[in-house]
């Protein structure tokens, strides 16, 4: 096991924006030695998919996001799991910024995330209102760290989780989140 940040892509049956997502990984302003990155192939049979070379393979058959999170953070080496979606490109720094944040933090912390904003295809529609962003994962609470506010929430497509306690509660409850026809979510609450 490692130090450092262990990134986390759940992916199922989305190869085009897995290969966008890992392409802004790829990028990223710190060493690709500084971090891993491990896919979870949530498919029933796995996908053909070519990698890069510092992205680990791992599949979980069992459908949802809590089995498929659960297989990626125990597959994963670092103290500190960074997850993101498949379908989210990281900003070029982000790595950096997990680490530089973890590091900044007090030694009691065992969750932080980050903003998340949209990629709007066209502009954003005048009907979509800012209490309606928080289902669709968009997060911005501004430049400057801060303890979350009553009622605010992490979301799972910029969530940095220590290792200890994700084992210390046995991991994502896997009761939760959508399966089918069944649209539970907050596994990661």
């Amino acid at each position: 096991m490692n130090s450092g940040v262990s990134v986390i892509v759940c992916t199922r049956a989305r190869n085009e924006f897995l290969r966008r997502c890992l392409a802004s990984l790829s990028a990223q302003t710190i060493s690709a030695d500084c971090f891993e990155i491990v896919v979870v192939d949530n498919n029933d049979t796995p996908a053909r998919f070519d990698l890069p070379p510092n992205v680990r393979w791992a599949h979980e058959p069992r459908m949802g996001l809590g089995h498929a999170r659960n297989r990626g953070w125990r597959a994963a080496r670092g103290e500190w799991l960074a997850f993101i979606d498949d379908d989210a490109q990281a900003a070029p720094d982000w790595v950096e910024n997990i680490l530089r944040a973890r590091n900044g933090l007090p030694a009691n912390t065992v969750a932080f995330g980050g903003r998340v904003l949209p990629m709007w295809a066209k502009p954003r529609p005048d009907w979509l209102e800012d209490i309606l962003l928080l289902p669709l994962s968009l997060v911005d609470l501004g430049d400057a760290p801060c303890v979350l506010p009553h009622g605010e929430t992490l979301v799972g497509c910029n969530l940095v989780l220590a290792r200890a306690a994700l084992e210390q509660v046995n991991g994502f409850d896997t009761r939760l989140g959508r399966r089918g026809n069944k649209l539970f979510g907050m596994e990661e609450t």
